[in-house]
């Protein structure tokens, strides 16, 4: 016999009663909010490119190119997180650095690549030259349930996306939605 203990991580200064207060600590607790060991989220600090595309990374098990492996560890995330497909219609990847606060428009279309929602970049090409990059993600992402209908035009696809409001997109996705179910499926582990 064996007794399972989960250790749930806090947030001292995410509100209780606050709607994305349990997908960042679910996302946390499960190691793909990487926060370090702080009991401070910060929720509405702008989430950067590493710490977006290590969370991707450790949850959909990609590797590192091993072919970048000399550059620095943000150039080796975004530059792996490129050649993996994430970053597929995101303009101007070649000058992005790990420091850089990530948009809504570049979050969204990096989650729905790694769920494979969004089509290949080739199919892309016809569409008009005055639509934002991302405005087929925030289109399949409202089909998909990943943002309220309410909330499309509060949206700017170029302004950065905080840490709370991150975290709860990415609960919403499959490959979190799976792991969170994981973390409280007791069950499994009798």
């Amino acid at each position: 016999d064996f007794v399972r203990v989960l250790v749930k991580k806090r947030f001292l200064d995410a509100p209780r009663d606050h709607w994305t207060t349990d997908a960042a600590e679910n996302l946390a607790t499960l190691g793909l909010l990487d926060e370090g060991n702080t009991t401070v989220l910060n929720p509405l600090q702008s989430v950067t490119l590493l710490a977006l595309s290590s969370s991707l990374f450790n949850s959909y098990g990609y590797d590192l190119d091993p072919q970048f492996k000399r550059m620095s560890i943000e150039r080796q995330y975004i530059l792996s997180a490129e050649k993996a497909g994430l970053m597929d219609g995101i303009p101007f990847v070649e000058q992005m650095n790990g420091k850089q606060a990530v948009t809504w428009g570049q979050a969204l279309v990096m989650i729905l690549n790694s769920e494979g929602l969004l089509e290949p970049l080739g199919a892309l090409k016809n569409r008009p030259s005055s639509d934002h990059y991302s405005q087929r993600a925030l289109d399949v992402a409202l089909d998909h349930g990943y943002l309220p209908m309410a909330v499309r035009s509060e949206i700017n696809l170029n302004d950065p996306i905080g840490k709370a409001e991150l975290a709860y997109r990415l609960s919403k996705t499959v490959r979190f939605e799976q792991a969170i179910a994981t973390l409280y499926d007791w069950e499994s582990y009798l």
